[in-house]
């Protein structure tokens, strides 16, 4: 099914695309912060990493890689601890870890998205890696 279209004397002919039916998309497991902090992890990473209600999380810096951040649950009641954010996904305040991760990238009052990328074992357990790639690119785009 195509269309001839004439523009400028230039015939174009034209091919729709059309949307393939099927079942809503994956979801990436991920992590977003909002402006003010409020940590929701979305139900991908909620099944993939088995977080549950009630449990604390912390995130952490690599100081020697200061672009590498990590996400753990911890037994420490000093940091936050998870709520239902839906059926599935859950919540948590945690300015502090936004405030960082702003003050460290140059980036300040928008709400970030984080893929979840896979494990790495630490002293404190086992860590999920954030990918802050898309982060870099934020703050390199504001400097021009």
């Amino acid at each position: 099914m195509c269309q001839i279209f004439n523009l400028n004397n230039n015939t174009m002919k034209l091919k729709p695309i059309i949307p393939l039916k099927k079942g809503p998309s994956p979801q990436s497991p991920s992590i977003t912060i909002n402006g003010s902090g409020t940590l929701t992890i979305n139900t991908a990473a909620v099944e993939r990493y088995g977080f549950k209600e009630g449990s604390h999380i912390a995130i952490l810096q690599d100081e020697d890689k200061p672009n590498d951040f990590y996400l753990i649950e911890t037994k420490d009641a000093n940091f936050p601890k998870l709520k239902k954010a839906g059926k599935v996904s859950l919540k948590t305040g945690y300015s502090a870890a936004k405030e960082a991760i702003d003050t460290h990238f140059g980036i300040e009052n928008k709400a970030i998205r984080l893929n979840l990328a896979g494990q790495v074992k630490t002293e404190l357990g086992t860590a999920i890696v954030l990918i802050t790639t898309s982060l870099k690119d934020l703050a390199h785009a504001k400097a021009q």
